[in-house]
């Protein structure tokens, strides 16, 4: 890592990101014991600032640090990244925090509106990688943070050409990798693309014929962690990574919303089952197969050695097996559903072949959305042909990872040496044979009211034999102290707001996996006499496109904040008042709503916080089908122009400037028709894109307008029922000829042959 990278690097982990909050008299004798005494005076009860240290002496404290104390792996150390324009992205966003139990504080919303398939490193670092590394610090998260996990609509490929000195082949990366190697691509460094650039992994059996040797040990991981060339934990000058996966992908080739959300379901109740499956590796005579068979034998054994069924099969898929808890394949095009398989919750699925992770409407091979279609917890593929390189995919080895306890994305990144084309897709929390310690709290009930300085002692009840190395507080997700086991820790409420908090505490067992338990307690703090009520009409649930209102009244306020993520809804003047909101603002699902009572200018007195207002976000209400379709239907759309008779039969609309075509020029009128088959009730959405302004109707009913020059991505949801659809597009071109307009569920394609019909 050169000079430049090491000095961005740290800089995210100023004094308003980085703050190590140290307590422990353990973590002061264990440091004395193990490093030169220049670093135990950096050791204290006061919170040490890193921004004090040069480059080289930070990354070198922080690693220290990071090797005696901390370890990653929960709620707590993630960020979501949320497209705040896709009602998709927002959905799944709310459902996996949800689910996963991701403070408020841990979502970044950012406003994407260009293309879902490929972008370039300039528009990545500008728009959501270096935005996401700057709320982070902003947010006060970076000495906790390892995840960073994208909900659904953000580019899948990234082109980095303009990071290289020369044309060569390889130019594309993917999200969720270059997210891995954020110091290497924010500081423009193209090491991120070499084959063994992922110091994390522990090389083992990395080509046929190398001599056996013992699988190396998993372990944890933490940013703040230096990775040294080999596997190896350093002191300085290492390699600093982010784990990243995507939670969905819903354009193109991808999955519905609602596949997703099953998926992710599946994975959350997966934790700390111990799947009774078997693992499966097909082998066939496929380079695509052959290129990992050397290493079936070896993991195969160890899986066996740690009492999991493995099997190597002969074939493409396995046939008819109803227990499959992991699976890898190497075949360019599979039908899963027609195999008789059953996939069991928190499998990794993976298919070693070129374009599985291209999620674009139009490739060649199987997507690896398929497999999560069925039920995997995760699944992987490259976003552009890699070659037949072992480094570029998953070493099998990362079922053993997975086995012995290590979270999804630490199984995946233990597991690939040069990740840079892979993109990763699914659940990163997800851990079905973690041993996970169980923890209460001498001190403190769930839903108490507190006030003043209380004591609070963790303590681990179970399971059996787990050893315990340290616990880690947080309040509101934000890490605030470290406790050795059987420390006291003393709590002083008059430090936080009057209200509604919650207090984290997550015990660290001392393995080198450091699996983490954790039990959250919500609690009122009530050292003033602030209070705050409100409430939401309609009470519940709400339809998506839904007005409601939110009531408050909080004495002693000059206005209230009404939050959600900490994204600010509104504010409400005075003591008391109402919000009109609509509950299009938050996408589908679980939402939970906050309210701050900002006090007048008496500075004695502090913010007061509302008790959590959830609300249920349930989708638009469905659409009846027409009762019968036209006649005379052939494949495509019409297009009608303004002062142009006939209507004119288009099969294809892609790519956006396809009007050209046809004649149509800027500033003219247009009508596009077209008439869509569902067979279920469903949710399913639009994608447009268009210069000037447009109406979208279903059935004749209007469900979205622009009217403006701009040509941002819009997402629209619609329900609906079984039977045909009739859709159409009005509208007049702006000062581009630029139309897109996709239709889908599960993914979403270009209107045309594929999915609609017309009357000629």
């Amino acid at each position: 890592m050169s000079l430049k990278t090491i000095r961005m690097w740290t800089n995210l982990h100023r004094k308003d990101g980085i703050v190590f909050t140290i307590t422990s008299r353990m973590l002061r004798t264990h440091l004395m014991s193990r490093f030169a005494p220049r670093f135990v005076s950096c050791v204290c009860r006061k919170p040490v600032f890193l921004s004090r240290l040069a480059g080289a002496q930070l990354l070198l404290l922080v690693t220290c640090c990071a090797d005696v104390t901390l370890a990653g792996g929960g709620p707590e150390n993630v960020v979501v990244v949320v497209n705040e324009r896709s009602w998709a992205s927002q959905t799944i966003a709310n459902y996996f925090c949800a689910l996963r139990g991701i403070p408020d504080s841990h979502l970044i919303y950012l406003d994407w509106s260009k293309p879902v398939t490929v972008t370039n490193v300039e528009s990545f670092r500008r728009e959501i990688l270096g935005p996401v590394l700057k709320a982070i610090q902003s947010k006060g998260l970076s000495n906790q943070i390892d995840y960073v996990v994208y909900s659904a609509d953000f580019p899948y490929g990234i082109n980095f050409r303009s990071d290289l000195l020369q044309d060569e082949r390889w130019t594309f990366g993917s999200i969720t990798s270059l997210t891995y190697f954020a110091p290497l691509v924010m500081g423009k460094e193209p090491a991120y693309r070499g084959l063994n650039a992922n110091w994390y992994m522990r090389p083992w059996q990395m080509r046929p014929g190398q001599a056996p040797s013992p699988i190396p040990e998993s372990r944890g991981f933490r940013t703040v962690t230096s990775w040294m060339k080999g596997g190896q934990i350093g002191r300085a000058g290492g390699q600093h990574y982010l784990l990243s996966t995507m939670l969905g992908y819903t354009s193109g080739r991808g999955n519905s919303v609602l596949e997703v959300i099953d998926y992710l379901k599946r994975g959350s109740k997966a934790d700390g089952s111990l799947p009774m499956g078997s693992i499966y590796f097909a082998r066939t005579d496929d380079i695509r197969s052959t290129a990992r068979h050397f290493a079936y034998p070896l993991v195969v054994d160890e899986l066996r050695r740690l009492g999991v069924h493995a099997e190597i099969i002969d074939g493409a898929l396995p046939k008819g097996r109803n227990d499959v808890s992991g699976l890898a394949i190497g075949v360019a095009n599979f039908g899963w559903k027609n195999s008789g398989n059953q996939i069991l919750p928190g499998a990794i699925c993976d298919n070693f072949t070129s374009f599985g992770g291209v999620l674009r409407e139009t490739s060649s091979q199987t997507p690896l959305t398929d497999f999560l279609r069925y039920g995997a917890a995760a699944s992987s593929g490259t976003v552009v042909e890699p070659m037949s390189s072992i480094q570029k995919f998953p070493h099998p080895m990362m079922h053993v990872h997975y086995v012995r306890g290590c979270s999804l994305a630490e199984a995946f990144y233990q597991s690939v040496q040069g990740p840079y084309q892979l993109i990763i897709v699914g659940d990163p929390l997800c851990r079905p044979w973690a041993r996970i310690p169980e923890v209460k709290v001498d001190g403190l009930n769930a839903n108490e009211t507190v006030q003043g300085s209380i004591n609070l002692t963790p303590i681990v009840v179970g399971p059996s034999g787990v050893q315990i190395h340290h616990f880690e507080i947080f309040m509101d997700g934000k890490r605030i102290a470290l406790l050795r086991p059987g420390e006291m820790w003393r709590f002083d409420t008059q430090n936080y707001a009057d209200g509604y908090h919650e207090l984290s505490v997550v015990t660290i067992e001392s393995s080198s996996i450091q699996t983490q338990g954790r039990v959250v307690l919500p609690l009122t703090v009530a050292n003033t006499e602030s209070t705050i009520r409100a409430s939401v009409k309609p009470a519940g649930t709400i339809r998506w496109n839904d007005p409601f209102v939110v009531t408050a009244e909080a004495v002693g306020a000059q206005e209230i904040i009404v939050s959600q993520n900490q994204r600010v809804l509104g504010r409400i003047p005075g003591e008391k008042g109402q919000l009109d909101l609509v509950a299009d603002t938050f996408g589908i699902g679980p939402v939970t709503l906050f309210l701050a009572g900002i006090p007048a200018s008496d500075e004695s007195k502090k913010v007061f916080l509302s008790k959590p207002i959830h609300i249920d976000i349930r989708p638009p209400m469905a659409r009846s089908s027409l009762a019968a379709p036209p006649n005379g239907m052939v494949p495509g759309v019409a297009l009608e122009r303004q002062n142009v008779a006939g209507r004119l039969s288009i099969q294809k609309t892609m790519p956006p400037h396809w009007p050209v075509e046809f004649g149509l020029q800027t500033h003219e009128s247009y009508v596009l028709s077209g008439y869509t088959q569902v067979t279920k009730e469903n949710v399913y959405q639009f994608q447009l894109s268009v210069s000037g302004d447009a109406q979208l109707f279903v059935n004749g009913e209007l469900i979205h307008a622009k009217t403006d020059d701009s040509q941002p991505l819009d997402y629209v949801p619609v329900t609906l029922k079984p039977g045909w659809h009739e859709v159409t597009l009005r509208g007049t071109l702006g000062s581009k000829v630029h139309l897109h307009l996709a239709f889908g569920g599960p993914g979403a394609y270009s209107v045309g042959q594929r999915q609609f019909h017309h009357v000629p």
